[in-house]
């Protein structure tokens, strides 16, 4: 029987483990912290990925978001994790196992699972659907410097688009704006930069 993915507690999960597991934390289990550089805000390291002569991975300390320049992976922190750990478990199943474990994280969430119970009627309402973009209460920008910001640098639609799902990871329009300005003065050569896909992010 194929199990229902709970969306709102699979997106409180990802938004949650940040602040449960410090990135610090993260990349000194997996041996990654003593290569770091530390950037401030971020963490500078060689892609665990791929062969990576010069540190071409980036982690944001405070929420985790993680891109290569090189290889161009990307993705949250529980993914980081999930990718780090030999298992066979899928993202959501591994997901779900690590909040299992975790009283502290249970209780702090409200939800001992990402996945959806028999009884849990929520999300059914027939206005379901107009729940599906909810911008966060406190972004800090409106969301045209965001859009006027892409468009200046020829970014597709569909960048943008992407950009609106991190929203909704309540991860705010200046934290986005400043991802993608960093990405873009860290190669030389902007015509040989790839587009991102914030979309990619969580899987």
């Amino acid at each position: 029987m194929k199990k229902e993915i709970h969306t709102e507690h699979i997106k409180t999960l990802i938004k949650t483990i940040p602040s449960f597991y410090k990135v610090e934390q993260v990349l000194q289990k997996f041996n990654l912290l003593t290569s770091a550089v530390d950037k401030g805000e971020q963490y500078l390291i060689c892609c665990p990925f791929h062969e990576d002569a010069d540190p071409s991975f980036r982690i944001m300390k405070r929420t985790g978001i993680w891109n290569c320049f090189s290889c161009g992976q990307n993705g949250t922190l529980l993914k980081l994790i999930h990718r780090l750990s030999i298992t066979s478990f899928s993202f959501y199943d591994f997901a779900d196992n690590l909040l299992r474990s975790d009283k502290l994280l249970q209780n702090t969430l409200g939800f001992k699972t990402i996945y959806r119970t028999l009884n849990d009627s929520s999300n059914n309402s027939q206005f379901g659907s107009f729940k599906r973009f909810k911008p966060s209460a406190t972004s800090d920008l409106p969301i045209t410097v965001l859009s006027d910001y892409l468009q200046r640098k020829e970014k597709s639609f569909q960048t943008l688009k992407a950009s609106l799902s991190m929203i909704q990871q309540d991860i705010s329009i200046r934290e986005i704006k400043q991802f993608y300005e960093e990405y873009f003065q860290y190669t030389s050569n902007e015509s040989d930069i790839k587009e991102v896909s914030l979309q990619d992010l969580l899987l």
